[in-house]
């Protein structure tokens, strides 16, 4: 199992954040999941074969028999001489899944990574999951395959806390770097195709997994009191206390690919009016507002929470 981030007690002071609201499930499942990613190897192609002499059959009488000769000896006059062949072809080196995670960032893509230790019948069956599924989003994620045991991927190993992990393990990662699912021993391709989520999402769930605090800010041109609900966020966020540990994430409730994260929250995707929720990681809901919020109300609302008195 993956360890379970926490915000710096004395930088955030909401260090054992009780469960003020509800716990968020879904970012639960991400904090503790693994994924995977299958990387195409190259594979190196034999040298050109050389030409192939073709034998023709004896000419039957003199005039053919010199007509082929002749024939024969243009064809040797005018044929290039061999080349020379290229030294051997060295194999392609993989790519590391840092590298590849790098790679996918860039792009703008989320990443399949597969961890795996053994190379036994679960491991392969998930490779083969892993690959169908890349192929059917070849266009939004790329995929890496990475053994934990390889010297080479210990970075990657250590970025996401897998070396403990049980075996093999699928994780899904957004462009942002936030890991949107994880998926131990087995995996379908519809759980790697469902684990994509919306940008907001994605950034808030990167905030939670970094230790950071999260203002959710959800509005839009057609919501009421969106500058008011901003004040108190920017105003919290502005404190030397939280400043370097707070999150400020706006999220669109109309945005269809975010509604799965607003439904975990209790948030009306057709909400009239500017809603705000304080998140704590792991991704404990400390606060909800509707409408205007304040700096003083927001600190409350976290004092409370790391007091384990409950959050407003």
């Amino acid at each position: 199992m993956l360890p379970v981030p926490r915000i710096d007690r004395n930088a955030a002071r909401s260090a054992s954040v009780s469960t003020a609201s509800a716990v968020l499930l879904a970012l639960l499942l991400t904090l503790f999941g693994c994924g995977q990613q299958q990387a195409a190897k190259a594979e190196v192609k034999d040298a050109a074969a050389g030409p192939v002499a073709q034998v023709q059959s004896a000419p039957t009488d003199s005039l053919t028999q010199q007509a082929g000769l002749d024939q024969a000896v243009s064809a040797t006059t005018l044929s290039e001489p061999a080349k020379p062949q290229s030294p051997e072809a060295k194999p392609a080196q993989k790519v590391t899944g840092i590298a590849a995670l790098d790679r996918a960032a860039a792009a703008k893509k989320y990443l399949l990574i597969l961890f795996y230790r053994n190379d036994d019948d679960s491991t392969r069956a998930m490779k083969k999951v892993v690959a169908g599924a890349a192929g059917k989003l070849a266009g939004k994620a790329n995929s890496v395959t990475v053994n934990v045991a390889d010297a080479a991927e210990k970075d990657i190993v250590a970025k996401f806390g897998v070396d403990r992990a049980p075996m093999p393990l699928a994780l899904v990662v957004a462009p942002s770097g936030a890991i949107t699912g994880g998926f131990p021993s087995k995996v379908t391709e519809e759980q790697l195709s469902g684990a994509f989520v919306g940008p907001g999402t994605a950034t808030c769930l990167k905030a939670l997994q970094d230790n950071k605090l999260v203002l959710l800010c959800v509005q839009n041109a057609s919501t009421k009191s969106n500058d008011a609900a901003l004040k108190g966020a920017h105003e919290f966020k502005a404190d030397a206390r939280y400043e370097k540990v707070t999150e400020i994430v706006t999220v669109d409730p109309s945005d269809a690919t975010e509604s799965t994260f607003l439904g975990q929250l209790k948030i009306d995707p057709k909400t009239s009016q500017a809603v705000t929720a304080l998140i704590a990681p792991p991704g404990s809901v400390v606060a909800k507002y509707t409408g205007a919020t304040d700096k003083n109300t927001l600190v409350a609302a976290l004092t409370a929470a790391t007091s384990g008195s409950g959050g407003g």
